[in-house]
């Protein structure tokens, strides 16, 4: 199943079409050398997958980087040495690196080939379901710094993105309700039928390729209508504002918390701020967040002036106000911004 046009996403249960996407997008009579950042448990659990791309012909040279892949690898120390290695293997932008992993892996890899010699291929192989509907599928990338979660990124998209669901098979169940943290937001974005659809799921078992195709399919659409987040894509940060701000948070008190349970978290007081701003449903916000808590639990109790310090870092605030994204209606977002004191008076009055 090919998704798009332009940086076109891939489904496919069998991942030797890979090859005939490779091909496709990078020629068949290219000598290039190839720079492969991988997951080291999917190498070790893939072995003839990941041996199907490194014996491609296409490759004169190539260059392989296995990570145990958490948050902490996203640091300017290991893109500088990624870019020792492209610069001492003399990499050009006919080149490419291939990152096969979750969302840490693609956001390494895509800064790094947007940023060596203004440009490097880059093709993406997410294997968690955190990237593949949202990390590995929507061309940002970046690192942390001073605490702060991808302070530091670019805009980049990948030649193409490879799914492969049956890289699901090797997730925990804490991996795949964070990645339900994703596709609840995706359903709250869209339509009734799909939350229904998906409050009926258990999210700590794989769900089936349609969620996850429907996922891809609506990402895409606000991707193509605004590309560089101007505008229509900041309604994909649903959930993430006090979402990113509890992830940032926990990164500085050593506990780093998973990104789908952040937002999970987020979402819950973007449903409760939706009711008082908006009218949003009362029933529908209830309905969602028993939901929610019964998977995620309730929200950390953190102080607002403790969070104020990520918040206040979040990248779509402008003109000194904390843009957040608010739902009249399931399907119809808005783009509310707060005032500093506007938010910690909302935020201080919901209690879970």
């Amino acid at each position: 199943m090919r998704i798009g046009n332009n940086n076109p996403i891939y489904i496919e249960h069998d991942f030797t079409t890979f090859k005939k996407y490779f091909r496709y997008h990078i020629g068949t009579h290219k000598n290039i050398n190839c720079l492969i950042l991988i997951d080291a448990f999917i190498n070790d659990n893939y072995l003839d997958e990941v041996k199907s791309i490194i014996n491609n012909s296409n490759f004169k040279h190539i260059e392989i980087i296995y990570y145990n892949s958490d948050e902490n690898i996203k640091n300017i120390y290991e893109i500088i040495n990624i870019w020792n290695i492209l610069d001492k293997n003399n990499f050009n932008r006919n080149d490419v690196i291939i990152c096969i992993g979750g969302g840490t892996i693609s956001d390494l890899g895509g800064f790094a080939a947007a940023t060596f010699k203004r440009g490097l291929n880059v093709i993406n192989i997410p294997t968690t379901l955190l990237s593949m509907v949202d990390a590995g599928i929507g061309g940002k990338n970046g690192i942390n710094f001073n605490n702060n979660k991808n302070e530091i990124g670019t805009y980049y998209y990948p030649l193409f993105t490879f799914i492969y669901p049956e890289f699901l098979n090797t997730l925990t169940e804490i991996d795949i309700l964070s990645g339900y943290g994703e596709i609840i937001k995706y359903g709250l974005l869209l339509n009734k039928e799909t939350i229904n659809e998906i409050l009926k799921s258990d999210p700590c078992k794989i769900p089936n390729t349609q969620i996850i195709r429907k996922s891809v399919q609506y990402k895409h659409h606000i991707i193509k209508i605004d590309p560089l987040e101007k505008n229509r894509r900041k309604i994909l940060n649903l959930g993430h504002t006090l979402g990113h701000a509890f992830e940032s948070y926990k990164l500085s008190q050593n506990a780093p918390t998973p990104h789908g349970i952040c937002v999970a978290w987020g979402l819950q007081y973007s449903l409760k701020f939706s009711e008082k701003v908006l009218n949003f449903s009362p029933y529908w916000s209830q309905k969602v967040i028993d939901w929610l808590q019964i998977w995620y639990g309730k929200p950390p109790v953190i102080a607002f002036d403790e969070l104020l310090i990520f918040l206040v870092q979040d990248k779509k605030n402008l003109d000194e106000k904390i843009n957040f994204i608010l739902l009249y209606e399931i399907g119809k977002p808005k783009i509310h911004k707060f005032t500093i004191e506007e938010l910690k008076q909302l935020y201080s009055s919901i209690i879970f």
